[in-house]
């Protein structure tokens, strides 16, 4: 059913020109972006009308530097995730290696006795979701699903004792999605069997705000140092800019680290991107040669409207199955 009340609050808070757009068949889209350690300009995944790319995940595994992201699929208007690899100057074509019927992104991995692990972001099902990698990188199986009170997003391994894993995770309301407050699980396995608790002490501290938004895992500085990428919003604006603070797992609030550097769309320096103006970030990401960042346009694509009515569609009959 057309919810107008619904779409003149969002005209009121993206800004009317920006709603003439949307209405007119533009979508707010992200792409990936990288450069090498020390250098200036940034090279972008190129988009197509079938895809975009957010939520880069750099790691590097026996010298391979894998960026593992949410490849969003404009037709089907649902995340999968995928991985691409950087050699040089090159970002290669992402691959998929993870749909489900529900919305993905955000692909933090970790490691666990000697296994990958994943948890992309799976808040559509209000769920937490564990994936093993049974043959990295291609293949993930899920392997644990535990339903949480509310919609996380943007999980993050925190701290890790002995083999309990700390998460630092990002609750986000629905009625109010620009904001988030961070919440702590911990996350363990025995005899093959995980489990996952929350942290009440932790948890029921912590506010809603504009700035408690994980912006990709704990990566590390140029000097060595541990950094917590954090996305900062504003009340019209999704991913306005980041926040690098300097990693110090003995605070109880992320946000009395200290902050080293803040970085907006207009510090990076994208020559392939020249012709388009960029509206924000929302991602960060390094390991020892590369930097990556995500970063979001406008992009028209003509068949937006049938794509959405029948990616709904789709998901109704789903849900009444």
């Amino acid at each position: 059913m057309f919810n107008l009340k619904y779409y003149l609050r969002r005209a009121r808070t993206i800004g009317f020109l920006d709603s003439l757009k949307k209405i007119a068949g533009y979508e707010e889209i992200f792409t990936c972006a990288f450069r090498k350690r020390g250098e200036t300009i940034f090279h972008h995944l190129p988009y197509s009308g079938s895809y975009w790319y957010a939520d880069p995940i750099l790691m590097e595994v026996d010298h391979i530097h894998y960026v593992f992201m949410e490849v969003f699929d404009r037709k089907r208007q649902k995340g999968l995730i995928g991985y691409s690899t950087l050699d040089g100057g090159c970002m290669s074509s992402p691959r998929i290696v993870l749909e489900e019927n529900w919305h993905l992104s955000f692909p933090m991995i970790f490691s666990y006795h000697d296994t990958f692990y994943m948890i992309p972001e799976s808040s559509e099902i209000n769920c937490l979701c564990l994936y093993r990698c049974t043959s990295f990188p291609d293949h993930w199986e899920l392997c644990a699903k535990f339903p949480t009170d509310h919609p996380l997003v943007d999980t993050i391994e925190w701290d890790r004792d002995g083999d309990r894993i700390r998460l630092l995770s990002c609750a986000n309301p629905k009625d109010a999605p620009l904001t988030c407050k961070w919440v702590q699980y911990d996350l363990s396995e025995t005899d093959g069997n995980w489990t996952l608790n929350p942290v009440p002490s932790y948890n029921s501290e912590t506010v809603y705000d504009y700035c408690s938004r994980n912006a990709g895992p704990l990566c590390t500085g140029n000097s060595q140092e541990l950094i917590h990428p954090v996305q900062c919003s504003t009340p019209r604006t999704y991913g306005k800019e980041l926040y690098l603070y300097r990693y110090d797992k003995d605070l109880k609030e992320p946000r009395k680290e200290t902050l080293l550097q803040r970085l907006s769309v207009q510090d990076y320096c994208i020559p392939s991107l020249k012709h388009k103006k960029l509206y924000g970030t929302h991602t960060y990401g390094a390991d020892s040669q590369y930097e990556i960042v995500d970063v979001k346009l406008y992009s028209w694509q003509p068949l937006k409207w049938f794509y959405r009515m029948t990616a709904r569609r789709k998901k109704k009959t789903s849900a009444d199955a």
